[in-house]
């Protein structure tokens, strides 16, 4: 998991993909699969929501879009 945030750090986003309108999810495919839920603010900054596994992945989805609802809302 480290390494992945290390990579991403470094400007190397590796295997991700848009799964929501402003939502990502980087797949790390070790153990359980994990997965951390993450939006773009400004083109720059990466936020990570929330972090979760394959079988809670639906839950987890719903977390973080309600966290990015939230944050969208706190600024306008």
């Amino acid at each position: 998991m480290l390494a992945k945030l290390k990579a991403v750090e470094l400007g190397n986003l590796g295997d991700y993909k848009s799964i929501h309108s402003k939502l990502y999810e980087f797949r790390i495919n070790y153990g359980p699969g994990y997965r951390i839920y993450f939006t773009l603010l400004e083109q720059r900054l990466i936020l990570l929501l929330i972090g979760g596994i394959k079988s809670s992945q639906k839950q987890d989805i719903s977390k973080a879009l309600s966290i990015l609802k939230r944050l969208e809302k706190d600024n306008e």
